[in-house]
This record gives structure tokens, C-alpha cells and sequence, in this order.
């Protein structure tokens, strides 16, 4: 089921895992795409999924990157700032 946001320019319809996936993010305030998946009930490809679903609605945008330990370091997300009032 999909339930609009509040968005300064639209209605952005969310499915219920793209809220999931925003509500960590509101939490965190900033968090690796790496980080998301190891707090959601996804693998990792459906939540990079998702997260770039999110990514095209304008909700999230991608910052520098963010090294932990050894690998590639993981891009930083981050809600737009304005982009989300509320949801439910």
C-alpha cells in the first residue's frame, strides 16, 4: 500500500518498504547505503533498489563517500532537506 508525503512541489506516493527505508534515514540523519541494509529486513540489492526508487522521487540525496574498514566505502545518504513533512 502506497500513502502520499508531503513534498514542497508534489504528493510523493511511498510504498510501505520505501517508508521503512526513509525511516531509518530520519533516524540516523546520515548513513552509508551500506548501513541502511543492515538495518532493514532486505538484501542488499532490493535495498539499493529502493534506495535509488527514492533517489529519482527527490527524497534522498547521495553524499561523499563514507569509509569504514577494508572495501569500497559506501556512498552517504541523506533525506532532502524539505522534501518530507510527515508520512504515515
Amino acid at each position: 500500500m502506497t500513502e502520499p508525503l508531503s513534498h514542497p512541489y508534489a504528493q510523493i506516493e511511498l510504498s510501505d518498504n520505501e517508508k521503512l527505508v526513509v525511516g531509518v534515514v530520519w533516524n540516523e540523519k546520515i548513513i552509508s547505503r551500506g548501513d541502511i541494509t543492515a538495518k532493514v529486513p532486505f538484501t542488499q540489492q532490493s535495498t539499493h533498489r529502493i534506495v535509488e526508487s527514492l533517489l529519482e522521487k527527490q527524497v534522498f540525496v547521495l553524499g561523499d563517500p563514507i569509509a569504514k574498514g577494508r572495501g569500497k566505502p559506501s556512498l552517504r545518504c541523506e533525506l532532502m532537506l524539505g522534501s518530507i513533512t510527515h508520512w504515515g
